[in-house]
């Protein structure tokens, strides 16, 4: 259930603050879900336009800005109730994911859906992300991995892992990587369009990664990411973006009970 995710999503603004159920915005409740035992926050986004969106468990989504809050529901084409994974497009503008509704696209003002006639054979959407090249990548919860090609369909993707990995979170690296949490651990798809296991997965057999974010680190040639698993464990990885390296583990876990040499 998603609902029993943690939350980790940063807000690139130090004057507000999301819990589950509500938003502080310099120190003002600007925000409260009434029905807290039906509905939670699910992922907060922050646009560039200023304005924050909240994704919810059977609330339809919202967006604060501000003037008033404006609500996206059943009513305005959304797809579903309840919302999940956000990603904000440069291009088309932001993306959708619903539990049972499929994905959505909103853009000037405007929602458009996507489902099976587009290619994309899952209507439970758990992660969207975009890398580098400018390709869609799309992680239902029961037929993996989908990315979308220039002409919009949705194919699934050859050689992700599975079948049977169920996908909680994507994360697309600076340098063409591809991160993918699910409830086997975390793999990596790398330049050339492979897959394989990261190292760290070993430390994480009863853990099922829940949430990945980039973390800085202050290493010049290494990328960090921060990973949630079921528990609210978090710990750091650091994988180099060297072309001539694959990814690899370079730093041990902090903030966990797990030790990697």
């Amino acid at each position: 259930d998603p609902r029993r995710a943690p939350l980790l999503a940063h807000v690139p603004n130090p004057d507000i603050d999301v819990s589950a159920s509500a938003v502080i915005w310099n120190g003002r409740l600007v925000f409260r879900l009434h029905d807290t035992e039906a509905t939670r926050i699910t992922q907060p986004l922050l646009d560039r336009s200023g304005a924050l969106w909240l994704a919810t468990s059977g609330a339809g989504l919202y967006r604060l800005r501000p003037t008033p809050v404006a609500v996206i529901s059943e009513a305005e084409g959304l797809s579903a109730r309840e919302v999940y994974p956000l990603h904000e497009d440069p291009a088309d503008g932001l993306w959708i994911g619903t539990q049972k509704g499929g994905l959505n696209l909103w853009s000037n003002g405007q929602v458009r859906s996507f489902g099976a006639a587009d290619g994309l054979l899952d209507d439970n959407i758990r992660a969207i992300t975009r890398d580098s090249s400018g390709t869609l990548w799309v992680a239902t919860h029961e037929q993996s991995l989908f990315r979308r090609t220039p002409e919009g369909r949705f194919v699934p993707e050859a050689g992700a892992p599975g079948p049977g990995v169920r996908i909680k979170a994507l994360l697309a690296g600076e340098s063409g990587q591809l991160w993918m949490g699910s409830d086997q651990g975390l793999h990596i798809r790398d330049t050339n369009g492979r897959w394989k296991r990261d190292p760290a997965s070993h430390a994480l057999e009863n853990c099922t990664v829940r949430a990945i974010r980039p973390a800085s680190d202050g290493h010049a040639n290494h990328h960090s990411v921060a990973l949630a698993c079921i528990t609210g464990t978090m710990a750091s990885i650091h994988v180099s973006t060297s072309p001539s390296m694959p990814a690899r583990l370079v730093h041990s876990w902090s903030k966990s009970p797990f030790t990697l040499a």
